[in-house]
């Protein structure tokens, strides 16, 4: 932990900024051969060439990469250097099995390895980077864990784990090896007890537990309390309050188009108003009680911007 919290942070960051950006490069050839000796990235770790399925790969994380460039120029430290680049989805079991795609949208992160933690960044279409920052330290990690799925597993030294998936298939071969290297790097690092670390979405320092603004920079962060109870209120006022708008709709639509069809009899089947009652009862706590539950776990994957 100690690399991430040393010296005058912001002078840091804004020596980071001043180096050369990506926006002159054409493709990861070029950045290869401009080389890795001004800039904040190792490009001949990054962008590999051995096979014809990792140049495919290396077009793919460049252009991730230079639409990320701005963000984590803002993000690095003086001295850190991104070592590789990948993406895929940060899950947990249920997620999988209740949630399906939604989540897989929502999860969607780039893992940047640096060389003294990997940063989980969300991002949307095109690789833009959308709200939620966390980071991984390496002396966080007690051991790593391909699945039989093809997925992977990290196992922290406080006893919690992550499960990632969807991450390229090379990448996967690669990721055991690239973080015992860099542990071992940093092998005079003490072991931390930590886990997946929230980073504040504005100065990007380290937050623990989900407090209303940030110590550091007095930034505000939504609340997933608030975001559920909107929710609550109609299926998709949560997701719309976090920031999730094409899913917002979508559930606002669905949630219509129910209550319509609950309220619209039957041709030639009366009911009582108490029958109403009780069906609107049990509409309400299953659709909007379920969605409340779901849209405040969802905004409990990290710290969104106020």
């Amino acid at each position: 932990m100690a690399p991430l919290r040393v010296g005058n942070e912001k002078t840091q960051r804004k020596e980071v900024e001043m180096a050369q950006d990506l926006s002159s490069l054409a493709n990861y050839q070029e950045a290869l051969a401009a080389g890795s000796e001004e800039g904040p990235y190792v490009f001949e770790q990054i962008f590999r060439v051995d096979s014809r399925t990792a140049r495919g790969l290396s077009k793919r994380k460049f252009r991730l990469l230079k639409a990320f460039d701005a963000l984590l120029r803002k993000m690095l430290l003086d001295g850190e250097k991104v070592y590789y680049v990948s993406y895929g989805v940060e899950t947990s079991f249920l997620e999988s099995m209740f949630l399906g795609w939604v989540m897989y949208y929502l999860n969607r992160r780039a893992f940047v390895f640096t060389t003294s933690r990997i940063l989980l960044i969300q991002f949307g279409g095109k690789y833009r980077p959308a709200a939620l920052h966390a980071q991984i330290p390496y002396a966080n990690i007690n051991k790593v864990k391909p699945t039989f799925l093809g997925n992977f597993q990290l196992t922290f030294n406080n006893g919690k784990k992550s499960l990632f998936t969807k991450m390229p298939k090379y990448d996967r071969k690669m990721f055991v090896r690239i973080i015992d290297f860099l542990k071992g790097k940093l092998s005079d690092v003490e072991a931390a007890h930590g886990g997946v670390e929230n980073l504040c979405p504005h100065c990007f320092r380290m937050i623990e537990a989900f407090p209303r603004s940030c110590p550091a920079c007095n930034g505000k962060f939504k609340s997933a309390s608030r975001a559920g109870l909107l929710s609550l209120i109609f299926p998709g006022l949560g997701d719309m309050y976090l920031g999730h708008r094409g899913f917002a709709v979508l559930e606002i639509l669905g949630a219509l188009l129910v209550w319509v069809v609950f309220f619209t009899p039957e041709e030639g089947v009366p009911m009582e108003p108490i029958d109403y009652l009780v069906g609107a009862v049990i509409v309400f706590a299953v659709m909007h009680g379920v969605d409340a539950l779901v849209t405040a776990k969802i905004g409990r994957k990290g710290l969104y911007p106020a």
